[in-house]
Formats: C-alpha cells, sequence, structure tokens
C-alpha cells in the first residue's frame, strides 16, 4: 500500500509523474527561471516559490530552500520574524545566499536584529544595508566584517523613505575609509563594492582625544562651589564614563595603526572586480587609495564621484590607481561635481590622471570631463574604447571636433554622450564628424556607464550565490558542508 507522499507521486491512471521526482539539481536550475530582478528598495519575498512547495515533499525541499536564498527585510516586525525563523531553523540560515536590510525608523532593535541575522548566515555571498542606528551599528559592523564569505556589500546609510531626509536624520557613518579595507582584508572573495553618500568616515590619528580628556580632568573654572553633593556625584560619574571611553577609543585606534603597520596588503583581494564610491570625496584621500590599489590589483569597473576640491588632495592616489589597473580596467567613471575648474594643458595637478587615462589597454567605457582629461589625450589612446561620456566647454568641445576626424582615434568608438546647458554650434559639428563614423549620439538608451543595473558586458552579473562548486555547496556533494538538500530537514 502506497504511503501519502507516494500518493502525490502517482497520476490517477496509476503511473508515476515524471515531474514529481525530477532531480533536486534540475529542479532547482528549472525554479531559477522564475526569478525576477528586483529594485534596490524591494524588500519583499520571492513569493513566486510558494506553490512550488505545495506540489509534494520532494518539491517542498526544493522551492522552500530556493525561496531562503535571498531574503530581506524592510521594517522592525520583518526582521524580527525572519530571526526568529533561522534560529530555530538552522538549516535554512545556511540556505540563505544574499540579504537586504532597510529600516523606516532606525529602531535599535531591528539593527541589532540585523546583526544577529548576518551572523546566523554562514554561508552568506550578497548584503545590502539601508540605513542603521547609529547607537548600535557596531554589532552590525562586526557581523558584516566576520562574513568572510562575502562577495559583494553595498553600504548605504539612508533609510528606505529617503526623499527628503537630511543627513542628520540618517545613522550616521558605517565606519572609516581606512576601516573598510581592513573589512575587505576579511573577505578574500569579494567581487564587488558601492559605498554610497555619507557612508564612510574619515579616520584622524592626531593628540585631539588626549586633550580633550586633560580638559575633563577636576571640576570647571566655572562650576560654583554651592553646588549639591548629587550633582557632582552624577558628574563626576559621566565624566568617569567619558574618560573610559576616551581610552578605549585610544587603544583601538593603536590596535588599527599596529595591524597596518604588521599587514601584508598585497593582492589580498584578488578577486574584486567592481567598486562604486558615490559622493565620499572626504575619505578618498591619498592613503586610503594607495593601499587600495596594493589590494586590487586586478579592477575592471571602478565608479567614483568626488567634489572638485576634495578630489584635487587625492590626484596622486587616484593615478597611481590607474596605472596599477592600467591591463585589466574596462569602465572608468570619474565625476567631478559642482566643478568651476578650467584645466590647462601643462595642469601640473591633473597630469597624472589625463596621462594615466591614455595607459590604460583593456578599457571599453569611459565617462569622464575635461578637468580631468583633455580632448587631445584621445590621440594617444590604444583601448578599444566604445562608449564615452565627456561633459566639457565649447573650446575644448570644438578640439574634439578636429581629434575625432581621424579614423585612426579611437575606431572602435559606437556611442558618444556629451552634456552642455545650451545647444551650441561646436556640439553641431562634433555631431556631424561621430555619425560619419557610424557613431551614436547622445542616444536615449543605453547607459552602461551610469547605471549598474544596465551594464550587459560592461560589468559583472549577480554574484555567484553557488561558488564555483554549485553541487557540493548547495546540495550536499563530497565536498560540502553538510546543508544539502536532506529532505529530512523539511518534514512538515
Amino acid at each position: 500500500m502506497k504511503s501519502n507522499d507516494d500518493k502525490h507521486r502517482y497520476s490517477s491512471s496509476g503511473r508515476q509523474a515524471p515531474f514529481a521526482t525530477i532531480c533536486a539539481e534540475v529542479l532547482d536550475r528549472i525554479l531559477t527561471s522564475f526569478e525576477y530582478p528586483k529594485r534596490d528598495f524591494d524588500f519583499t519575498a520571492y513569493d513566486v516559490y510558494l506553490p512550488f512547495t505545495l506540489v509534494n515533499h520532494h518539491w517542498y525541499a526544493v522551492a522552500n530552500r530556493r525561496l531562503y536564498l535571498h531574503v530581506a527585510s524592510g521594517e522592525a516586525e520583518d526582521a524580527e520574524i525572519l530571526l526568529d525563523t533561522l534560529r530555530t531553523r538552522p538549516d535554512l540560515a545556511g540556505t540563505v545566499r544574499s540579504i537586504n536590510f532597510g529600516t523606516l525608523y532606525f529602531y535599535r532593535e531591528e539593527t541589532e536584529n540585523h546583526a544577529a541575522i548576518i551572523r546566523l548566515c554562514h554561508n552568506l555571498v550578497a548584503l545590502k544595508l539601508n540605513g542603521w542606528n547609529g547607537f548600535t551599528q557596531a554589532p552590525l559592523v562586526e557581523a558584516a566584517r566576520d562574513a568572510h564569505t562575502l562577495k559583494s556589500i553595498s553600504i548605504n546609510p539612508y533609510p528606505i523613505n529617503a526623499y527628503g531626509i537630511s543627513v542628520a536624520d540618517d545613522g550616521g557613518m558605517f565606519c572609516s575609509s581606512l576601516e573598510l579595507l581592513r573589512m575587505m582584508h576579511m573577505w578574500p572573495g569579494i567581487e564587488e563594492v558601492v559605498i554610497h553618500p555619507y557612508a564612510l568616515g574619515t579616520e584622524y590619528h592626531d593628540g585631539s582625544m588626549a586633550a580633550s580628556e586633560s580638559d575633563s580632568n577636576g571640576e570647571s573654572d566655572d562650576e560654583p562651589g554651592s553646588t549639591h553633593g548629587e550633582w557632582k556625584r552624577q558628574r563626576r560619574e559621566v565624566r568617569a564614563k567619558l574618560k573610559a571611553k576616551r581610552k578605549e577609543r585610544r587603544h583601538m585606534l593603536a590596535e588599527r595603526r599596529q595591524f597596518d603597520q604588521t599587514t601584508d596588503w598585497s593582492n589580498v583581494t584578488p578577486c574584486l572586480r567592481d567598486v562604486q564610491f558615490n559622493d565620499i570625496s572626504d575619505s578618498l584621500d591619498n592613503t586610503f587609495l594607495r593601499r587600495f590599489a596594493t589590494m586590487a590589483p586586478n579592477l575592471q569597473h571602478f565608479r567614483v564621484d568626488m567634489i572638485l576640491y576634495s578630489a584635487l588632495h587625492a590626484l596622486d592616489g587616484l593615478g597611481l590607481c590607474l596605472r596599477t589597473w592600467c591591463h585589466s580596467l574596462r569602465t572608468l567613471r570619474m565625476s567631478m561635481l559642482w566643478s568651476q575648474y578650467q584645466p590647462t594643458v601643462g595642469d601640473a595637478e591633473l597630469a597624472s590622471i589625463n596621462d594615466a587615462v591614455s595607459e590604460l589597454t583593456a578599457l571599453q567605457v569611459l565617462s569622464v570631463s575635461d578637468v580631468l582629461v583633455l580632448p587631445g589625450t584621445f590621440r594617444r589612446c590604444v583601448a578599444p574604447i566604445e562608449y564615452i561620456h565627456y561633459p566639457g566647454s565649447a573650446e575644448h568641445t570644438l578640439e574634439l571636433v578636429d581629434v575625432l576626424s581621424s579614423p585612426d582615434v579611437l575606431p572602435t568608438l559606437r556611442v558618444f554622450r556629451s552634456f552642455h546647458k545650451d545647444p551650441c554650434a561646436e556640439l553641431q559639428k562634433l555631431q556631424t564628424v561621430l555619425l560619419a563614423r557610424n557613431a551614436l549620439v547622445n542616444p536615449q538608451s543605453w547607459h552602461p556607464c551610469d547605471d549598474p543595473r544596465d551594464r550587459h558586458m560592461y560589468g559583472p552579473s549577480e554574484p555567484n550565490y553557488y561558488d564555483d562548486n554549485s553541487e557540493s555547496d548547495i546540495f550536499g556533494g563530497e565536498d560540502g558542508d553538510g546543508d544539502g538538500f536532506d529532505e529530512s530537514n523539511f518534514s512538515e
């Protein structure tokens, strides 16, 4: 006599339904076709898999793992429920590969729950953070640092209802720029890093902490002598706590300096291919950029938005980065915000960037302004550049007309974009030259340099959630970690 589970696998004629016992690996790959791309602030579950969990016990095991492959939470209640589920079902926690966390109101408990969830998911590959409580962010930073299997991370201090919210309303800086590099040292397989505005701070090593501590010792000069004893006691307690925090911070900074000095930073993130820094100018100093170039010598896609006057202090580091990536970089976007600077041919501050761009050999997508790259530089470019976004002055546009009139300059160019406040005769001449070369000029679509989700060949696809050995990782092969498709883990 057939069991209840066997009955689900047989048709009414008594023959076994062919789809009922399809192997787990094949079934899982079939279910992937039902996935759809999500927007950044979409925190809903992939409920498209729910119907498949009702077919039979075998399908339930496969569909349920696919359901928990990507998890998200945009509300405090959802985070609490998810944490309770993963604590009671460690097999599901081992399934999670992608996490997308957001917040509405920066609740302390919500940030603490986010940190706890990350720690439970020991096979985490992709992590997106959108807002956190600044008073409890330390456990969140520690949890992210300890996620050694990460391949992709996106850090955004703004909440999911960020429209109209000022900087003071966000959760504060996630960490310093140098601390980010220390965290990346713990992620040997990291492939993609996206940092949004105000997510990183600057790390200072000076005597300001010691000075502030010495000023806080003893009573202040303007303190009245007739102050009540209770008020004095409370004041001493506050000062003692502040002194302990300062001492702890000095100890932490000393440990960081020692780590920086004793660590070999050479090629510690060999898999890193894609980096995007959105308006974090104050954090991109030469110290950061030099270490970053040492850590990631094989970068393929680099996007950075900077305020010009802050960027002028980081040009040496940027030049070093470009020379390090001269044979690997395929996408380069360097945007200078609020720039009124007019470069000249002999400008020493920008010469390193201008020369480094001409030495890139694998570049396909370039987005820079004439502040960084002069039109004459394109004559020396040997890279197979297909897409260029090049805002410039009328004078430099006219010079660019002469440069691109030669078919030997940028022969692979397919799309050219420029930006001018008002149409000018120079731009019309440039359009005529480019159209004669069968290149598109300011098309309505095709923005591989602007939208990371529309890169196609110009950027990596989504992170490999299965690692290089999908069968052993997910389905419990010989090299698996025990989190395979064991249907006994999914007993109803």
